[in-house]
């Protein structure tokens, strides 16, 4: 749901259309795809569909291993990668300005 009220949000603000660029709208899509396709997979609990000799849907759960691996490889060149790196950005940041002789 939060991803839907994202995209709402960021189709109804004039501000948010216009910085919004092709980046945002492939990390939405990439994001996006492997919930609803997982969706479309899961009608069972895994263990039940793990312990199955052939998977009932081969189509549609290659489909969403598609998807999450699209994720995996847009992962580290997108915008999502931020929400990883900005905490080792804060630190060595600090430790810069540490060095030149700035007080906490």
């Amino acid at each position: 749901m939060s991803l839907l009220f994202a995209l709402y949000w960021r189709l109804t603000d004039a501000v948010l259309q216009r910085i919004s660029n092709s980046n945002d709208w492939i990390t939405w899509t990439v994001t996006f795809l492997p919930m609803i396709t997982g969706m479309a997979v899961i009608n069972e609990s895994s263990a039940i569909t793990v312990a199955r000799e052939q998977v009932i849907y081969p189509t549609p759960l290659a489909i969403h291993l598609l998807s999450l691996e699209l994720l995996l490889i847009w992962f580290p060149f997108g915008k999502l990668m931020h929400a990883i790196l900005f905490a080792f950005s804060r630190g060595s940041t600090g430790i810069r300005f540490n060095h030149r002789g700035v007080e906490l």
